[in-house]
């Protein structure tokens, strides 16, 4: 359903059914639910397609947001619901830039980029201009490529001055990008992505929220296959939130049970999502 409303927002003959309630009202539901299931917040499932990547990253996007503002404990439901909205249409501005330019294998040119970069203040003019939302989730939207270190986009605004909204959907949104396959790089594996949050923790990324992100998502989700560092491919049984990326797995083909935070099991790593 949240995949259906996207797509309805990125098209021109479409956008117009999408209100305003129709958005609120579903990221409400999507709130609720991982408020009810809070093991959701150790076994995320991703929803991810080579093709209409926007659609599924504006989803993993909410979702990954929402999960990271209930850890975080300082919103409340209605803001919890806003937030995950702005999720939902962070980057509906990537309409108006053309597919041939957003999936470019070569190198862009000068006005091609200033164009990509321009999509978060385009998301928040359509937002804007057709809806009525709140300044917190407008804010969130014109500026989640903002840098911690004041290095980002579209106004260089820095530490606290980047709103909370902008400030988790920056994570969420990154750590969706780099695990996913496009058209200008192949995925990188989540233990990778965790690996650059924490790396440019301060410099990207509120120190605070990234360090309990990573504490708090699950990288490799119960049910998903994963190859390990041995050659095998494994089941994933159970995760920890003391170790989210050596959880308990099922290895094949003979179907030993391993506690990848056991002693015994200490030079054995999971080395990518696989499933």
């Amino acid at each position: 359903e949240a995949l259906r409303l996207v797509h309805d927002l990125f098209q021109e003959e479409k956008f117009r059914e999408v209100g305003q309630d129709d958005i609120i009202d579903l990221a409400r539901r999507i709130a609720e639910e991982l408020i009810a299931g809070k093991e959701m917040l150790y076994d995320r499932m991703d929803v991810r397609a080579a093709d209409d990547y926007a659609y599924f990253h504006a989803v993993n996007v909410a979702v990954l947001s929402a999960m990271l503002g209930i850890q975080a404990g300082e919103l409340d439901l209605e803001e919890l619901t806003m937030l995950t909205a702005a999720g939902l249409v962070h980057d509906v501005g990537r309409r108006y830039v053309e597919q041939e330019v957003l999936n470019a294998k070569r190198a862009l040119t000068e006005e091609e980029r200033m164009l990509v970069v321009q999509h978060a203040k385009l998301s928040y003019d359509f937002l804007e201009e057709h809806y009525d939302f709140g300044p917190e989730l407008l804010a969130g939207v014109l500026e989640h490529h903002e840098w911690y270190n004041g290095c980002g986009y579209p106004m260089r605004r820095s530490g606290q001055e980047i709103s909370y909204f902008a400030r988790i959907l920056k994570i969420a949104d990154v750590f969706d990008a780099l695990t996913s396959r496009l058209p200008y790089h192949g995925p990188v594996s989540p233990s990778g992505a965790v690996d650059y949050i924490l790396a440019n923790t301060g410099v990207e990324f509120d120190p605070d929220l990234a360090e309990l992100f990573v504490k708090k998502i699950a990288i490799y989700p119960v049910g998903c296959q994963v190859a390990l560092s041995d050659g095998r491919e494994a089941l994933v049984l159970e995760n920890s939130p003391d170790s989210l990326l050596r959880p308990k797995i099922k290895a094949a083909p003979e179907g030993e049970v391993v506690d990848l935070q056991s002693e015994a099991a200490k030079d054995l790593a999971v080395l990518e999502l696989l499933v």
